[in-house]
């Protein structure tokens, strides 16, 4: 059964990310979007402590705290 591939639409509206939809959702490539990733699993760790769960997503509000970027800045866009 073939994965099925989120819309932008769909990213902006995640809980969690994982660094292929960083990837597409801010169209930079694998090493920025590894990076990023791993300054948001930073914060998610100190902030989430002992319920932090999956090593492989992060949280979509600490990737956009890593960027610089407000949610509202976030919508705008995907929504143009």
């Amino acid at each position: 059964m073939p994965r099925v591939r989120k819309s932008r639409e769909e990213l902006v509206n995640s809980f969690f990310v994982s660094v292929t939809e960083i990837s597409r959702l801010f169209g930079c490539g694998r090493v920025m979007a590894e990076k990023c990733f791993k300054a948001a699993q930073e914060i998610d760790k100190k902030q989430m402590t002992i319920n932090y769960l999956d090593a492989n997503k992060v949280r979509l509000s600490s990737v956009l705290t890593v960027m610089g970027i407000t949610e509202e800045e976030l919508t705008k866009k995907a929504s143009v």
